[in-house]
C-alpha cells in the first residue's frame, strides 16, 4: 500500500514555520485570554495561579512576549524562507523552537518559584533562535534590507530581559518598558503590512498596487524608534510633549497610508476589510496618546485606551487577519472568507469596543474587562478550530 499524503500528520506540521507557531500563538491567546477573564470576573477563584510578576505584568508579558511574538517567529520563518529561497528550518529545530517557546509560557504562569535565571533564559531563549534561524540565509543570500527583522528579535530578546529582571526584582510594573515592547511590535506591523497590505488588496481587487511617498513611509517608520529612545531615557517618567508629537507624526503617515489603501469594494471583502480596519488601530490608537496631555482628567488612563486600540485592534486584529490569509494562502487553498471566519473578526472587535470606548463611556468595571477579554479569547478559540486541521494537513494542491 501507498501510503496516503493528504493525510494530516506531524511532518506536515512541522514542514513550515507558520504551522505549529500559528496553532500554538492561536490556542495560547484563547487560553490566556479565558484565565484573564476568569481574573476579573470574581466569581472563578484563580488564587492558586501565582505567574511570575503577578496577573498584571503576566497579561502584559504574555500578550507581547508570548502571543504576538510567536506569530511574528511563525510569519519571519516562512517569509524568509520564500524571500531567500532557503530553508529557515528543519522538523526538528522547528520542533526545538515550538517546545522553547511553549516552556518559557509554562514558566511563566507556573515557575514564580523558580531560579531567576532559569526564568530568564527560558523567557529569550526562543527570540535568540528564532532571530539566528533567519539571519543565516538573509545573510547567506545577502538580502541586507531584510536584516531587520533578526535585528529586531535581537532587540525583543534585550527588552525581554529587561521586563524580566524588573519582574524578578519585585520592581513597580514597568509601564515604559511595556511601551516599548508595544512600539517594537507597531514597528513590525508597520515594516511587514506596508509590504504585503497593498499587495493584497491590488491582487485581490485586481487593480494597481498603490507607491507610497518616501515622506509618507519616513512619518510612518521613523518617530517609532525615536519613541522608544524617549521611554528609555526617560524610564521614570515619559516625555508626554515629545512623544506628542512624535504621535502626530506616526499618526499622519499611517492616516496617509489607509487613505492610499482605501477602495470603495473593500468592505464587500472580510479578507480586506480586516486588513484596512484593523491596520487603523494603529493610528487611532497613537492619537489618544498625542492627545493624552489635553485630556480631561475625567477621562481616566487615556494611555491603557491608546496602547489596548493597538493591541486588541492593530496587533491582535491584524494577526487574526493574516494567520487567516496565510494558513490558507500558503497551504494552496482559495483565500475567502466563510462565517467562522468572519464571525472571529467580529468578536474581536466587538472585544476592542468594549474595552475602549466602553471603558470610556461606562468608566473601568472588571465586568467589562472579562466580558472583552472573553470575545477576544471566543474569537481565537473560533480560528484555531477554523484552521487546526489546515495546519496539520499537506497543501491542496
Amino acid at each position: 500500500m501507498t501510503p496516503n499524503t493528504s493525510s494530516p500528520s506531524i511532518s506536515v506540521f512541522l514542514s513550515v514555520g507558520f504551522r505549529p507557531l500559528f496553532a500554538l500563538g492561536v490556542l495560547f491567546s484563547a487560553l490566556a485570554m479565558g484565565l484573564w477573564a476568569a481574573y476579573w470576573s470574581g466569581v472563578i477563584d484563580v488564587s492558586r495561579i501565582t505567574p511570575v510578576g503577578g496577573f498584571l505584568f503576566w497579561h502584559g508579558h504574555e500578550f507581547i512576549m508570548g502571543f504576538a511574538l510567536a506569530i511574528v517567529f511563525g510569519f519571519l520563518l516562512t517569509a524568509v524562507q520564500n524571500w531567500t529561497g532557503l530553508k529557515t528550518t528543519t522538523p526538528i529545530t522547528l520542533l526545538l523552537v515550538a517546545l522553547a517557546w511553549l516552556y518559557a509560557r509554562m514558566v511563566m504562569l507556573f515557575g514564580s518559584h523558580l531560579p531567576p535565571t532559569i526564568v530568564l533564559t527560558a523567557c529569550v531563549l526562543p527570540c535568540l533562535m528564532v532571530a539566528l534561524m533567519i539571519a543565516k540565509p538573509i545573510i547567506k543570500k545577502r538580502l541586507w534590507r531584510n536584516l531587520f527583522a533578526p535585528v529586531a528579535l535581537l532587540m525583543m530578546a534585550i527588552l525581554d530581559g529587561q521586563l524580566m529582571l524588573s519582574a524578578l526584582n519585585h520592581e513597580p510594573l514597568p509601564s515604559a518598558l511595556f511601551l516599548i515592547a508595544t512600539l517594537f511590535i507597531s514597528l513590525l506591523i508597520t515594516m511587514i503590512g506596508g509590504r504585503v497590505i497593498p499587495m493584497f488588496i491590488a491582487n485581490n481587487l485586481g487593480i494597481k498596487k498603490v507607491s507610497e511617498p518616501r515622506w509618507g513611509f519616513a512619518l510612518s517608520v521613523i518617530p517609532l524608534p525615536l519613541m522608544m529612545l524617549t521611554q528609555l531615557v526617560e524610564i521614570g517618567g515619559p516625555q508626554n510633549m515629545v512623544t506628542s508629537i512624535l504621535c502626530i507624526l506616526l499618526v499622519i503617515g499611517h492616516t496617509n497610508r489607509l487613505f492610499l489603501w482605501f477602495h470603495k469594494s473593500l468592505f464587500q471583502r472580510p479578507m480586506l476589510w480586516s486588513l484596512w480596519i484593523f491596520y487603523a488601530g494603529l493610528p487611532a490608537g497613537l492619537l489618544i496618546l498625542a492627545i493624552k496631555p489635553w485630556m480631561p482628567l475625567s477621562i481616566l488612563n487615556a494611555s491603557s485606551i491608546g496602547l489596548h486600540v493597538i493591541t486588541i485592534g492593530a496587533m491582535a486584529g491584524l494577526i487574526s487577519a493574516m494567520v487567516s490569509r496565510v494558513s490558507l494562502g500558503h497551504t494552496g487553498r482559495v483565500i475567502s472568507h466563510d462565517k467562522w471566519i468572519v464571525a472571529a473578526f467580529l468578536a474581536l472587535l466587538a472585544s476592542l469596543l468594549i474595552r475602549t470606548l466602553g471603558v470610556v463611556l461606562m468608566g473601568f468595571s472588571p465586568i467589562l474587562i472579562s466580558i472583552s477579554a472573553l470575545l477576544f479569547s471566543i474569537s481565537f478559540t473560533v480560528l484555531f478550530i477554523r484552521f487546526m486541521k489546515i495546519w496539520v494537513s499537506p497543501r491542496a494542491n
